[in-house]
Protein backbone atom coordinates (compact mmCIF):
# COMPACT_ATOMS: atom_id res chain seq x y z
CA UNK A 1 0.00 0.00 0.00
CA UNK A 2 1.24 3.48 -0.88
CA UNK A 3 2.05 5.47 2.29
CA UNK A 4 1.53 9.23 2.43
CA UNK A 5 2.43 11.73 5.12
CA UNK A 6 0.07 14.70 4.95
CA UNK A 7 1.26 17.88 6.68
CA UNK A 8 -1.66 20.24 7.26
CA UNK A 9 -2.00 22.62 10.21
CA UNK A 10 -5.75 23.09 9.63
CA UNK A 11 -7.02 19.92 11.33
CA UNK A 12 -10.48 19.95 9.69
CA UNK A 13 -9.05 20.32 6.19
CA UNK A 14 -6.40 17.71 6.95
CA UNK A 15 -9.02 15.19 8.08
CA UNK A 16 -11.04 15.81 4.92
CA UNK A 17 -8.02 15.27 2.65
CA UNK A 18 -6.99 12.21 4.66
CA UNK A 19 -10.48 10.71 4.31
CA UNK A 20 -10.50 11.25 0.54
CA UNK A 21 -7.06 9.70 0.09
CA UNK A 22 -7.96 6.78 2.35
CA UNK A 23 -11.07 6.11 0.24
CA UNK A 24 -8.75 5.87 -2.77
CA UNK A 25 -6.72 3.17 -1.00
CA UNK A 26 -3.80 5.13 0.42
CA UNK A 27 -2.40 4.74 3.93
CA UNK A 28 -2.32 8.35 5.20
CA UNK A 29 -0.68 9.77 8.31
CA UNK A 30 -1.87 13.29 9.16
CA UNK A 31 0.61 15.59 10.88
CA UNK A 32 -0.36 19.05 12.11
CA UNK A 33 2.83 20.36 13.70
CA UNK A 34 6.61 20.06 13.71
CA UNK A 35 6.35 18.50 17.17
CA UNK A 36 4.12 15.73 15.80
CA UNK A 37 6.38 15.25 12.78
CA UNK A 38 9.44 14.79 14.98
CA UNK A 39 7.77 11.74 16.57
CA UNK A 40 7.72 9.90 13.23
CA UNK A 41 10.82 8.08 12.08
CA UNK A 42 9.32 6.09 9.20
CA UNK A 43 10.00 6.97 5.58
CA UNK A 44 6.88 7.49 3.46
CA UNK A 45 6.33 7.09 -0.27
CA UNK A 46 5.00 10.63 -0.59
CA UNK A 47 4.93 13.78 1.52
CA UNK A 48 2.14 16.31 0.94
CA UNK A 49 2.81 19.67 2.57
CA UNK A 50 0.42 22.57 2.94
CA UNK A 51 1.74 25.37 0.70
CA UNK A 52 0.57 27.96 3.24
CA UNK A 53 2.57 26.61 6.16
CA UNK A 54 4.59 29.31 7.90
CA UNK A 55 8.01 29.44 6.19
CA UNK A 56 9.95 28.40 9.28
CA UNK A 57 7.72 25.37 9.78
CA UNK A 58 7.83 24.37 6.10
CA UNK A 59 11.61 24.62 5.90
CA UNK A 60 11.99 22.31 8.92
CA UNK A 61 9.82 19.68 7.24
CA UNK A 62 11.63 19.90 3.95
CA UNK A 63 15.07 19.65 5.58
CA UNK A 64 14.09 16.61 7.61
CA UNK A 65 12.38 14.92 4.65
CA UNK A 66 15.39 15.47 2.42
CA UNK A 67 17.66 14.11 5.14
CA UNK A 68 15.60 10.91 5.32
CA UNK A 69 15.24 10.29 1.60
CA UNK A 70 17.53 8.95 -1.04
CA UNK A 71 15.09 10.05 -3.72
CA UNK A 72 15.13 13.29 -5.67
CA UNK A 73 13.18 16.14 -4.06
CA UNK A 74 11.09 18.70 -5.93
CA UNK A 75 9.68 21.92 -4.51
Amino acid sequence: MYRIMLVEDDRELGETIKSLLTLKGYDVTLIGSVKEYNKHTEVYDMYLLDVKLPMEMASRYVKKIRHNLDAQSYL
